[in-house]
């Protein structure tokens, strides 16, 4: 497989931008072998500096690289040969990383059988109405969390875990079939669950996200080996936790990980083997801080391409706070916080709200929900809550900004105690009339994943007493 970076000068207008591929030249090596070129034949948004690249067929993954796309690199060809085995059709996936930061921006099937061909890519992902069905059961065990691991680095693959014990899902391409497998997890004890996080921190990045798990007694990483089974990994993180984000905070390309513990942040760096050294004494003061409760990343400008941290605090009266990464993992308290949201700032999550290729967030209290536009001097408008008469939320348990329905912009999802509701950004960050999904009373987390093979996200549903749902995106 050779692959070319043929425009070394990247995009910076937006950060999402219709791209083509070419998937031309497949010479057969052998009876069994394909060799593939592909070609990126358009700028690549600005935002990405990596990407993975990985090919599935029969419902396997065959093959998934690595690659950065630093400017020295990015005119370089890469020669590597794949195995097809007996299928003649495969999927790619090219997904695009922002220091870590993981978003699929291409994707297109490609059939091996045809040997030349240029195939068009849509603008961001496959069109969905944003609209989802009625639920349908995944499990009975109560309380549980899900995750989802995109195709084709873990083709249909459902991660639903609680206290107890651990299983999988995993579909057909011709039809769905649920089939559950307590095998493929090994078993880990973290105490009462309060997230599961999917990424990949192999060292190097082997393109395979693995799962953290996060719970009142410690956490557990289990690691993917590429066809879905997962092994444990030791991890150097005693205490209880409430949350957790990884991204490359040291700058070196290897996944890092930043946990929240009741009395302030624990900060893991990946050393390149593998594993994770504890290495907290590097953050700053303002890291020892009361009443954290969530985290995400976010990129300030000016954007130095270092992920920024912004933590989430249940205490009442109290705002995020922003941490802006100085290299090597050295973090300050940014000089312009978000204005106070309500009474507290207890579930925060980012993404560009309006559109303007700067990193917005979103923040939920225990009295609604609303968001936080960035500026100019990474100086944060607002905070503009969202409230109308079809959205009126009860003490949320958590949110979620992504691209729902395709559309290139991204969407907000809400668990509050009333469901699951999700509200589509119509463009600039104006939000439509909420859906909440009927039956989804009793959530407490969420995650996105094409489970039923049509292309678009469905939506995953944990925390229920009578067990995991799914709903599948109509299009």
């Amino acid at each position: 497989m050779s692959l070319f970076a043929q425009n070394s000068s990247r995009s910076i207008l937006v950060a999402y931008v219709a791209v083509g591929v070419a998937f031309a030249g497949s010479v057969s090596c052998s009876e069994d072998y394909v060799e593939l070129s592909i070609h990126l034949n358009l700028p690549v948004p600005a935002e990405m500096d990596a990407f993975c690249l990985g090919l599935s067929a029969g419902g396997r993954g065959q093959f998934s690289q690595h690659y950065p796309l630093s400017t020295a690199q990015s005119n370089q060809a890469q020669t590597l040969t794949i195995e097809t085995g007996p299928h003649a059709s495969f999927e790619a996936l090219l997904r695009g990383e922002k220091s870590g930061m993981s978003n699929t921006w291409l994707r297109r099937s490609l059939d091996l059988s045809v040997r030349s061909a240029d195939l068009g890519v849509e603008k961001c992902s496959a069109r969905g109405l944003g609209q989802f069905g009625p639920l349908q059961r995944l499990t009975k065990e109560p309380g549980s969390f899900v995750a989802g691991l995109p195709v084709p680095f873990a083709p249909g693959l459902v991660a639903v875990v609680n206290s107890a014990e651990s299983r999988s899902f995993a579909y057909s391409q011709t039809q769905l079939q649920i089939a559950q497998r307590r095998d493929l997890f090994p078993q880990s004890t973290v105490g009462v669950l309060k997230k599961i996080l999917a990424a990949d921190f192999s060292s190097p990045r082997d393109c395979f996200d693995d799962l953290l798990l996060v719970g009142s007694s410690g956490t557990a990483l289990w690691h993917n080996s590429g066809e879905g089974r997962f092994s444990a990994l030791p991890i150097p993180a005693v205490g209880s936790f409430l949350d957790a984000f990884a991204a490359d905070i040291d700058g070196d390309s290897d996944v890092d990980l930043v946990l929240v513990a009741s009395d302030g942040l624990r900060l893991l760096v990946n050393d390149g083997d593998g594993l994770m050294r504890d290495a907290t004494a590097m953050l700053p003061q303002e890291a020892s801080l009361s009443s954290p409760s969530s985290i995400a990343g976010i990129h300030l400008v000016p954007d130095d391409g270092l992920v920024d941290l912004v933590v989430g605090r249940s205490a009442p009266g109290v705002s995020p706070l922003i941490l802006r990464n100085g290299g090597a993992a050295s973090f300050v308290a940014a000089p312009n916080q978000p204005a106070l949201f309500s009474t507290d700032s207890s579930s925060v999550t980012t993404g560009d709200i309006n559109g303007d290729g700067l990193t917005d967030i979103a923040i939920a209290s225990a009295q609604g929900v609303g968001f936080a536009l960035q500026g100019t001097g990474a100086v944060f408008s607002g905070p503009v809550e969202i409230s109308s008469s079809t959205f009126n939320p009860n003490s949320p348990l958590g949110l979620l900004l992504r691209d729902v329905d395709g559309d290139c912009d991204v969407d907000l999802s809400v668990v509050d105690s009333a469901g699951v509701h999700i509200l589509l950004n119509t463009g600039g960050g104006v939000w439509a009339a909420a859906q909440t999904i009927p039956l989804s009373v009793g959530a407490s987390n969420i995650a996105y994943v094409n489970f039923d093979a049509d292309e678009v996200p469905d939506l995953l549903i944990g925390g229920r007493t009578d067990g995991a749902w799914w709903a599948s995106q109509t299009r």
